[in-house]
């Protein structure tokens, strides 16, 4: 849909879906023009570990938005995979100190009750429902 808000909701609504369905609509929003958009299906595919969607992320990583990226490496940190804990290793170094600190985060254990890579237990929440910014 052209709506920015139609396609904002519609993965919004995919997000508390458990069901391996929702993964090939969530990898195809990460191709939205709108950042916001794309920040969300990043933030939903953390629930959804696989292989495809860990490459997917990994390569979400340098998308030009900081919000998406944050998403992104959240959404690695929920995975628990070393593979993720590699790829978040190098966004502790990204332009954003956002992203910089969502990284240290998933990596050290986590604040805001979400323990990181190195923790036991799942990484709750995602991005929620906040502002993001269109670039």
């Amino acid at each position: 849909d052209p709506s920015l808000e139609v396609r904002a909701a519609a993965v919004q609504a995919l997000k508390p879906v458990q069901n391996d369905r929702v993964v090939s609509p969530l990898l195809g929003a990460l191709e939205d023009p709108s950042p916001r958009v794309r920040a969300a299906a990043a933030a939903a595919l953390g629930a959804f570990p696989s292989d495809q969607v860990l490459d997917a992320l990994v390569v979400f990583l340098h998308d030009d938005n900081a919000d998406a990226r944050v998403s992104a490496v959240t959404s690695l940190g929920q995975m628990g995979d070393p593979r993720a804990e590699e790829a978040i290793k190098g966004s502790v170094n990204d332009d954003s100190i956002q992203v910089r600190r969502a990284a240290a985060a998933a990596l050290s254990g986590g604040d805001e009750g979400r323990p990181g890579m190195g923790g036991g237990g799942a990484m709750g929440g995602g991005m929620g429902g906040g502002a993001f910014a269109e670039d």
